[in-house]
């Protein structure tokens, strides 16, 4: 088992076109050392047809598009509460499937203990692909559904990371379905870069250990505490077998530490092609930081609002749809670029991240953050003892002076 041809190793993202595209399924998708799935080839058993070169996004070029900026949140307050940030996902969903259409995104598998993409029929099932997931997700044989789908002439919309969306483009630009591409609606979320479910599972039993119980589900975000939306980017929430919950204080989260300062992505996320403004999708999706609150109606930012970016003409036709479950407002994107860094470019490869791969295996992952992060690991105790409140008046009264 080898994998001899297709993409350079440090570029290929995973999306697993290349699997899917293999008449022989000689291609199957594996965790390497660091958790991050790649293509490993049975080449005893392939036919050397080509078609895993020919489906690659790294290696072809994908049509991108100038989108227009909204801002967005959903009407539905308890869709608010469900989601991660303002409910564009829910809204999107929902237009599709009053197409009967059939909606695909990333589903977190407690029992298997991994993300996978899934797709579901109905409003009760969008429950499974709400909520963000920072790790990889395995498309698995999904490319090949959505495929006979379309064939079928069913609408399909499908969300993921703009890799996972190139991915499924190519794909299905080699498929003998063509004609039908305008029933395929696609949404990328604005990515940081994803983690490896390796990582995640050696920061859940750092939290294990230390509260001496175990973890049974956990979300990377969290909006149901007293500042909402605005400040629940940045920390876990765990619930133990016990049904007891832990989220960290504002800024002690260590899978954060370690996420925001880039020490664990996968290496094709320091290159990503897709950054900037320029979209692949017909919608891109992302958390509308920076927001001025003077702008919104009264607690909005506990709510959670949305950047939504329209890319094509085929998603400019569905606004009118969309209008009727969400708010929608035109915005310049100087504050959405400012904020969001993947409008831009790709974040750096940090130093330290050979020796996070090194030692992962052997040392405690919250001392492994303190050793490898320590600046960033003490400031944010420090922040998560003191209270984020009280650092911004000392931070006034210190201007002042």
């Amino acid at each position: 088992m080898e994998n001899q041809f297709i993409c350079r190793r440090e570029d290929c993202t995973g999306c697993g076109s290349c699997a899917n595209a293999c008449p022989k399924s000689c291609i199957t998708m594996q965790e390497n050392n660091e958790g991050f799935l790649y293509p490993v080839t049975d080449m005893e058993q392939c036919i050397r047809c080509g078609k895993c070169g020919k489906v690659c996004h790294v290696i072809s070029t994908i049509k991108k598009y100038n989108g227009n900026f909204y801002m967005c949140w959903n009407n539905n307050r308890e869709v608010l509460k469900k989601s991660s940030s303002g409910g564009v996902f829910t809204a999107l969903a929902m237009t599709m499937l009053s197409k009967n259409g059939v909606i695909y995104g990333a589903y977190q598998d407690f029992g298997e203990n991994c993300v996978y993409h899934i797709g579901v029929k109905n409003e009760k099932q969008l429950d499974k692909l709400r909520k963000s997931k920072y790790c990889q997700s395995n498309m698995r044989t999904v490319f090949r559904e959505i495929c006979d789908l379309l064939k079928a002439d069913t609408p399909v919309l499908f969300c993921g990371t703009a890799c996972q969306v190139a991915g499924l483009i190519s794909y299905l630009s080699y498929s003998p379905i063509k004609a039908k591409l305008n029933l395929l609606y696609t949404v990328d979320v604005l990515c940081h870069g994803v983690a490896s479910q390796k990582t995640v599972n050696a920061f859940l039993k750092s939290k294990e250990n230390k509260k001496h119980k175990k973890i049974k589900f956990y979300h990377f975000r969290v909006k149901d505490t007293s500042e909402g939306w605005k400040s629940g980017c940045g920390r876990m929430h765990l619930i133990f077998d016990d049904n007891s919950a832990y989220i960290a204080p504002p800024g002690a989260d260590t899978f954060f530490m370690g996420f925001n300062h880039n020490l664990f992505l996968r290496e094709s996320c320091y290159r990503c092609r897709y950054c900037g403004t320029t979209r692949i999708s017909d919608f891109t999706i992302a958390d509308y930081w920076g927001v001025p609150e003077e702008l919104l109606p009264e607690n909005q930012t506990y709510y959670g609002v949305s950047v939504m970016t329209v890319n094509t003409e085929k998603a400019e036709m569905l606004l009118p749809e969309l209008q009727g479950l969400m708010h929608i407002e035109k915005i310049a994107p100087d504050i959405a670029v400012a904020n969001n860094r993947s409008f831009t470019k790709p974040n750096d490869r940090p130093a330290q991240r050979d020796a996070y791969f090194r030692l992962i295996d052997q040392t405690d992952y919250d001392k492994l953050i303190r050793k490898l992060l320590p600046k960033a690991y003490w400031k944010g105790m420090v922040k998560g003892l003191v209270g984020a409140e009280t650092i911004r008046k000392i931070k006034k009264l210190i201007k002042r002076n």
